[in-house]
């Protein structure tokens, strides 16, 4: 009777650590971009969540979750939402903006606005702000622990001028090369 008790309060402490999944504070979504990894083909897409006044939600503001190449989703897990793909540092900026780190690329200021109607998530680059459409992360695998990430590519386009864009993220300077986007987004899933 004491194991059932303790089971059951750690399912609820478990359950209540991990971020809602398809919020019901969310009217509609809107994709934001996807990532990618070279050790598996399946993809964790951000939905930005908007209330029916098409503003940003002031609950939970992006839905994170898998897509396996069968077409089933799932949320993150506590170990994928705290170290890898969760969101850290969450600004909100009025119903119409935000401002946020992915917990792998705490160093990577993503923002979210509005612009000609229409939600993007954007970076500031070398090249200038970078609208993202995917993320690329290329990773080593480790006997005990996380993977060592060799580098992160973030693939979009300018917002002046819509070019073909991507940001290479890597304290490896030897993996610190000039990228052909074309290339690096014709390798991804769409």
């Amino acid at each position: 009777m004491k194991f059932r008790v303790v089971l059951l309060i750690t399912c609820l402490f478990i359950a209540a650590a991990c971020p809602s999944f398809g919020s019901e504070s969310c009217a509609q979504s809107r994709h934001l971009f996807y990532i990618a990894n070279n050790s598996n083909p399946n993809v964790v897409y951000y939905d930005l969540c908007l209330d029916r006044n098409n503003n940003i939600s002031a609950d939970d503001p992006v839905t994170i979750y898998w897509v396996t190449v069968s077409g089933k989703t799932r949320g993150l897990n506590i170990i994928e939402n705290k170290f890898g793909y969760g969101l850290n540092s969450i600004e909100k900026n009025g119903g119409n903006g935000l401002g946020f780190t992915v917990a792998a690329l705490k160093t990577t200021p993503i923002t979210v606005a509005r612009v000609n109607g229409q939600y993007r998530a954007t970076i500031n680059s070398e090249q200038g702000e970078i609208v993202i459409d995917k993320v690329y992360v290329n990773a080593a695998s480790r006997v005990i622990g996380l993977p060592k990430v060799n580098y992160v590519d973030i693939i979009g386009r300018t917002s002046i001028g819509n070019k073909a864009a991507t940001e290479r993220i890597t304290n490896d300077p030897k993996l610190k090369t000039s990228l052909d986007p074309e290339v690096e987004v014709s390798e991804l899933p769409n």
